[in-house]
């Protein structure tokens, strides 16, 4: 056999060798390939279902708790908790702005009203106190006096369609205090106690009372002050908030 021979042969071998692992490669795969369609589908089995129940836990809460009697601000926490917990999948977002939709807005605008003040109002406080966020003053004022202004619009809107929103009047009273610090007018603590007053008076709790102590501090009207110092919701108040409490009443002792 010359030599030409010799290397026909051996490419030859090469060649049945390659087919024979190409066969085996073919052997592998069709066991393999079924397998991991099997275990893909598996998962995604899996991964839809827990989706569903994603969904379904999802839709039933926000019936629950959208039908309570409890104030707005508690259903938001109850939601925040939801989309903080991860529970509220990527599916079910048209389902929840339309449940959203469905028990609020259409017969309880004022919420809407609410949701949208307490944005502006939590906008407004980010730039108030961060002003790395916006360097030039100029614009970050604007930005800061716009989003109260939105807020005060908003929360206004709220109480004329649900006069009893005690919550929407505490929040307007406090966006009020939080534009008196920034703009150093004192008139905003007389619009901040005026709203705090209002809520009191719909449900008397120590929150509004507490504000309002802080209103007259600023004030720097001690006899109002005193006079408030005497009242039970804030005696109570003050075994929780000593440190704070303490300052202000120390500034007005007779």
């Amino acid at each position: 056999m010359d030599q030409s021979e010799k290397e026909l042969e051996k490419q030859k071998k090469l060649l049945e060798i390659k087919e024979h692992q190409i066969k085996n490669k073919t052997i592998w795969l069709a066991i393999l390939i079924p397998l991991i369609i099997s275990l893909v589908s598996n998962i995604f089995s899996y991964i839809n279902n827990e989706d569903s129940n994603k969904r379904i836990f999802t839709n039933n809460q926000i019936s629950a708790f959208l039908e309570s009697d409890e104030e707005y601000y508690e259903v938001r926490k109850k939601m925040k908790f939801l989309t903080d917990a991860g529970l509220l999948g990527e599916d079910s977002k048209g389902e929840i702005l339309e449940s959203l939709e469905k028990h609020l807005t259409s017969y309880s605008d004022h919420s809407e009203y609410f949701l949208q003040g307490d944005i502006q109002f939590m906008r407004a406080l980010k730039y108030q106190n961060n002003d790395s966020l916006i360097k030039n003053k100029h614009v970050r004022d604007s930005v800061i006096y716009t989003n109260y202004k939105n807020a005060i619009k908003n929360f206004t809107k709220s109480i004329a369609i649900n006069k009893n929103g005690y919550t929407t009047y505490n929040q307007l009273g406090t966006v009020y205090y939080n534009l008196a610090l920034y703009s150093e007018y004192d008139y905003f603590y007389e619009d901040a106690i005026k709203y705090y007053d209002s809520s009191y008076a719909i449900k008397p709790r120590d929150n509004p009372i507490f504000y309002k102590a802080l209103c007259l501090y600023q004030l720097g009207d001690c006899k109002k002050f005193n006079k408030l110092l005497k009242n039970k919701e804030l005696r109570e108040l003050s075994k929780k908030r000593k440190s704070l409490l303490k300052q202000y009443s120390e500034f007005c002792i007779n």
